[in-house]
């Protein structure tokens, strides 16, 4: 999904999203600022507003294949305690979750 409902010139986030995609303005779209770099560039070159110049499909799901690219995900800290009789998670368990929420975050997010 994207972060505006409908690519209207007059919506800011759209206008922002264009001014940064034509390399007009170096600041960031505010939905945007999240992403990696890598994801920032296979962003521009996916959602070019010329057909004709977006990557095709195979370059997509090079890119999404690629062990490199990362979310920076801020996140604040939550002051949720755990129950003393909780074991600790194994740490493999836990980053196993993280990478599957966090690829699943992306497909919807570009799907």
């Amino acid at each position: 999904k994207f972060p505006w409902d409908k690519a209207d010139i007059t919506d800011n986030r759209v206008t922002e999203f264009i001014q940064w995609q034509k390399r007009k303005s170096t600041r960031i779209p505010k939905d945007f600022k999240k992403f990696s770099q890598r994801l920032l560039r296979m962003f521009r070159r996916m959602m070019d507003p010329k057909p004709s110049k977006r990557d095709p499909i195979t370059e997509v799901n090079k890119d999404l294949n690629d062990r490199g690219w990362r979310l920076r995900i801020q996140r604040k800290p939550q002051k949720r305690e755990e129950p003393a009789w909780d074991a600790p998670k194994e740490p493999e368990e836990m980053d196993r979750k993280a990478k599957q929420a966090k690829k699943q975050r992306v497909q919807e997010w570009i799907l």
